[in-house]
């Protein structure tokens, strides 16, 4: 999955690391870039993993 999405990845790692620059927001990046990556990962994450017929 990383090899399939690394631009992606390494822009958001960038946006990332410069919200930790800024004086006030970086007290918030890290819940903010948690979201991020979790947000990420489920759009890229192939539902059939999930075994489509018994969850729920």
């Amino acid at each position: 999955m990383r090899k399939a999405h690394r631009g992606t990845l390494f822009l958001s790692g960038v946006v990332i690391a410069f919200l930790m620059t800024v004086p006030v927001v970086n007290l918030l990046a890290p819940v903010i870039a948690t979201a991020a990556m979790v947000h990420l990962f489920e759009a890229w994450r192939p539902r059939h993993e999930l075994g489509e017929a018994g969850i729920g």
